[in-house]
């Protein structure tokens, strides 16, 4: 069992019977193209991603160091080649306009090289210790099942959205993780998030679990109140409707 059960409630979710049958069909945009990120595109995918999560790093580190956050989220993009192949963008009109992260049961990740430790030790120590209570332990939560793909990232640019780029995004993320042989696919979203609940719905997703805890061990999560229980829903959604 991890320590980090002590932390965090797990409530699982029974889904209705009718689970595999809402898988969405895959969506197309005419004027949206997804294709892999490119080398040369951390920083800008990296820029979509901090203001996309914006809320989190400010609790996290404070407004001072938030281009030491977006630092260290390009130093996670060049340390692990599985991140960077997971990473794929929506391109419209030839600039990036949103992100989008997929790994699955068969993609290791390490959270903590040498070089993005290093970065964090230059965090003020309350920072340092949300960020590591944080990290830690949404990274106990977010482990894939044996045959799960995890949509680990969904951003898009504030001025695009409501287009149809998220929906392309995780038509995409649906599409590689079949490809990868997964038959679900997975993602955590805020509870206070009904923006991206409905999105996430629309496409096909059920909840499945139900995470609560302290604030500290969960980014935060929108919530003022320190004393606050938070928590993510775990959605889920069934891919074996690709086959046909």
């Amino acid at each position: 069992m991890s320590i980090f059960r002590l932390f965090i409630k797990v409530i699982n979710i029974s889904p209705d019977e009718n689970f595999s049958l809402k898988s969405a069909e895959i969506r197309k945009n005419k004027d949206v193209t997804i294709r892999p990120m490119k080398l040369e595109e951390f920083d800008r995918v990296a820029e979509i991603y901090l203001n996309g999560f914006r809320n989190k790093y400010v609790y996290l580190v404070g407004e001072k160091y938030l281009q030491t956050a977006q630092n260290l989220y390009i130093k996670h993009l060049k340390s692990d080649k599985n991140i960077r192949n997971g990473h794929y963008v929506a391109m419209v009109n030839n600039e990036i306009k949103g992100i989008c992260r997929i790994r699955t049961f068969k993609d290791p990740e390490n959270i903590f090289t040498f070089d993005i430790f290093k970065s964090l030790l230059t965090l003020p120590i309350l920072s340092l210790f949300k960020a590591l209570f944080s990290l830690l332990t949404v990274d106990y939560i977010e482990r894939c099942e044996k045959n799960e793909g995890y949509v680990d990232i969904l951003a898009v640019d504030n001025t695009y959205r409501g287009k149809g780029i998220g929906q392309s995004l995780l038509s995409r993320a649906d599409e590689e993780c079949y490809k990868r042989g997964c038959t679900k696919i997975s993602l955590l979203v805020v509870l206070s998030n009904f923006r991206a609940r409905r999105l996430y719905e629309k496409h096909g997703y059920v909840p499945t679990k139900l995470y609560l805890g302290r604030r500290i061990f969960l980014f935060g999560t929108e919530v003022n109140n320190a004393n606050e229980i938070i928590g993510f829903f775990k959605m889920e959604k069934n891919l074996e409707a690709l086959q046909n």
